[in-house]
C-alpha cells in the first residue's frame, strides 16, 4: 500500500495548527485536552510526527509545527473548509451534521473530487456567500509530498526539504526543483518507492520521498 499520512497524523497536525492560532505555545496537555484523549497518547503520537520531521518539541516544551507539518495541516484545514462549505452552502446540510461530515470526508475524499468541488463553487459563485481566494486553495490542495502519490501519478517537484546526508542523497540522484517525476510502484509496506525522473528510474525510501514537496499534474 501506498505510505501517506495517516488520518491519526492529520488530526494531530490540525488540532495543533489551530491552538497555535488560539495561543502563544501548544503543549501536549492542550492537545490532549482538545481530543479528549491520555497525555501518554499524545507524547507518543508526538513521537511519530517528530520522527516525520512534522513537529519539532524540546522536552516538556510546546509542540510546533515544522514547515512541512505546517503546509500539511493547512492543506487538511481547507480540504475541511471547503467540504462543509458546500454542504451547508450547496446541499443545505445543517452547520452541526455538515462539521461532523467534513471531519470524516477530510481525510478520504480523493485531491480530484475536492478540486471538482472548489471548481464548481467557483463556476457559481452566485449560490454561496464564500470569500475565497480559489486560485490559492487549489494550489494548496495540489501540493502534496511525494510518498503520498500513488502509482500512476504525476508530480513536479516543488521543493526538496531535506537536509544534510539525506538532501545530498537525493539531489545525487539528479532530482532537482522543477523536475517531473512518476510513481511506477510501491512495495506492500510503502518502502520503497519506484519512481521515474529524466527517463530513468530510481527507487527511494520513505523518509526520502516524504522529504520532496510536488504539484500534482
Amino acid at each position: 500500500m501506498t505510505y501517506t499520512f495517516s488520518q491519526s497524523m492529520e488530526d494531530y497536525l490540525e488540532i495543533i495548527l489551530r491552538l497555535s492560532h488560539q495561543q502563544e505555545k501548544v503543549r501536549v496537555t492542550d492537545i490532549a485536552e482538545k481530543l479528549d484523549v491520555a497525555k501518554a497518547s499524545v507524547s507518543q503520537a508526538i513521537n511519530n510526527l517528530a520522527s516525520l520531521n512534522l513537529v519539532r518539541q524540546e522536552k516538556y516544551g510546546p509542540v510546533i509545527l515544522t514547515d512541512k507539518g505546517r503546509r500539511i495541516a493547512y492543506r487538511v484545514k481547507v480540504k475541511h473548509n471547503i467540504l462543509r462549505e458546500f454542504l451547508i452552502h450547496i446541499l443545505k446540510v445543517p452547520y452541526d451534521i455538515a462539521e461532523k461530515d467534513a471531519c470524516l470526508m477530510e481525510h478520504v475524499v480523493s485531491h480530484h473530487t475536492v478540486t471538482g468541488i472548489v471548481n464548481f463553487l467557483e463556476a457559481n459563485r452566485s449560490f454561496h456567500n464564500l470569500d475565497l481566494d480559489f486560485q490559492e486553495v487549489k494550489i494548496v490542495l495540489a501540493t502534496k509530498y511525494l510518498n503520498e502519490l500513488k502509482p500512476g501519478m504525476k508530480g513536479k517537484i516543488l521543493k526538496i526539504e531535506a537536509t544534510g546526508n539525506l538532501r545530498r542523497r537525493i539531489l545525487e540522484m539528479g532530482m532537482t526543483t522543477g523536475d517531473e517525476v512518476i510513481v511506477k510502484g510501491v512495495a506492500p509496506m510503502g518502502d520503497p518507492i519506484e519512481i521515474i525522473v529524466k527517463d530513468y528510474k530510481l527507487s527511494l525510501r520513505k523518509n526520502e520521498a516524504s522529504s520532496i514537496a510536488v504539484e500534482v499534474i
